[in-house]
């Protein structure tokens, strides 16, 4: 990041996109990950090359914040309720949207350090991808 540049990504989590509440305090968007399985289409005796086709996606994320009960608490209940909710990822470049259950939370607490949670998240469903401009 360039000096004087500001940390531009956010993270909503809600009940509708665009109207999820913007989980403060969000340190970083450590990963965004979307695989595509391969299925297996080989004739067998045919010849000695496989030949695949396309498959479903499956994507993950995960976000790290300063922890903050009050703040986060909504977020650990999903997760222990299994709970799907929309999310939106916003990036300097470029936006995510979709619905996502949590998958884990590891909040690490050292000595003269804040409280800080790694959150795992499934992407359940279709995505939506868009750029947006990243300004002058």
């Amino acid at each position: 990041m360039a000096a004087g540049s500001a940390n531009t990504a956010k993270f909503y989590w809600g009940a509708t996109i665009n109207a999820g509440a913007l989980v403060g305090d969000l340190v970083g968007i450590n990963d965004f990950t979307i695989d595509a399985t391969q299925i297996d289409v080989s004739t067998i005796g045919a010849n000695a090359y496989r030949e695949f086709v396309g498959g479903k996606y499956q994507a993950t994320f995960t976000v790290e914040v300063f922890w903050n009960q009050s703040a986060h608490g909504s977020l650990m209940s999903d997760l222990l309720a299994r709970t799907s909710r929309n999310f939106e990822l916003d990036f300097q470049n470029g936006q995510v949207t979709g619905a996502a259950i949590p998958t884990s939370a590891a909040i690490t607490a050292t000595q003269d350090d804040a409280v800080r949670a790694t959150l795992s998240f499934q992407v359940t469903g279709a995505l939506t991808i868009a750029a947006t401009s990243s300004g002058p």
